[in-house]
């Protein structure tokens, strides 16, 4: 099972770098969405964050079935992931909420 996690852990950190890769190389260096407005950063900020969200939500989840399986004791650890992983999701959330205000309002 260890070879299993390892190489599920590998392939997410892979996909979440190869995400953060392209969303560079296609807004700074090609400029396929080339826009100096602050909503689009705040855009790409966003998907960056979901995308981080996501590999960490994984990772979170390996790590629990990974300590389930060896090592009970451990568990609070995978608890504190988790933990940030919503933190994470909750400032998101807020961090789009005041763009969107901040876009509305004109400022």
């Amino acid at each position: 099972m260890h070879e299993i996690f390892t190489s599920i852990i590998s392939i997410t950190i892979g996909l979440a770098i190869y995400d953060l890769a392209k969303t560079i190389i296609e807004n700074d260096i090609l400029f396929k969405k080339f826009n100096d407005g602050n909503d689009f950063q705040s855009k790409t900020l966003s998907k960056f964050l979901t995308s981080i969200i996501i590999a960490l939500s994984i990772e979170s989840l390996m790590v629990v079935f990974k300590i389930v399986l060896d090592d009970y004791s451990k568990l609070i650890n995978a608890f504190y992931l988790v933990l940030g992983v919503t933190l994470l999701i909750i400032g998101t959330g807020a961090y789009n909420w005041l763009s969107e205000q901040k876009n509305r309002s004109g400022i």
